[in-house]
């Protein structure tokens, strides 16, 4: 965990030396799944092949919960992700909060790596918050907080994901799930402070 948090206030450092400290880029991605996969194997590497998301069942059943782009189209995807990030920033198309709940979901329905898709967009998550000047993440584990609300967070993802690749999606489940994440991390720090918690 803590190999995490150097290497977030690294890159942190690194963006407030550029010319707009929100951004980010596919280095910084693969650098976080880099660290998130500990230098192991494909850790910083897209996907080679393609993979659907399985969900296993108990008495050994399995559905595809969802498909996510193909290995092939996964570069472009990820180059239109970040790009749109950066532009929606400097353009204020919305509020960032929205734009970081939506970027996290586009992302994973994206699922540029292998493996470690859900550790890296919550290593993202953490990165982009304090980027914008939320730093709740700083001192209250987002990764937790999301850990102990994981039903909210497959069922949010689930149905923000259905009709994504056509466009149709609802993204406002899920990005309502970040914003109530985000808020209970505030919740949490203000009572740590001693203060009482937000109405």
């Amino acid at each position: 965990m803590r190999r995490r948090f150097v290497a977030i206030g690294r890159l942190s450092s690194e963006f407030t030396r550029g010319t707009r400290k929100e951004h980010i880029s596919i280095g910084t991605i693969q650098e976080l799944h880099r660290v998130a996969r500990a230098g192991l194997g494909d850790a910083g590497t897209f996907k080679t092949r393609d993979s659907d998301i399985i969900e296993r069942y108990a008495d050994g059943s399995v559905r595809v919960r969802f498909r996510p782009v193909s290995a092939a189209e996964t570069p472009k995807s990820m180059h239109e992700l970040v790009e749109g990030w950066n532009r929606c920033l400097e353009e204020r198309w919305v509020h960032p909060l929205i734009a970081l709940g939506a970027f996290s979901l586009d992302f994973l329905c994206i699922h540029p790596f292998r493996d470690g898709n859900g550790r890296v967009s919550r290593l993202i998550l953490l990165l982009q918050s304090c980027l914008l000047g939320f730093e709740a993440g700083r001192y209250i584990s987002l990764e937790r907080l999301i850990e102990e609300n994981q039903e909210r967070y497959y069922e949010t993802l689930e149905i923000g994901s259905l009709g994504w690749h056509e466009g149709k999606h609802d993204p406002w489940p899920y990005v309502g799930y970040i914003l109530f994440i985000l808020n209970q991390a505030y919740r949490e720090l203000d009572e740590r402070v001693g203060h009482r918690p937000r109405e």
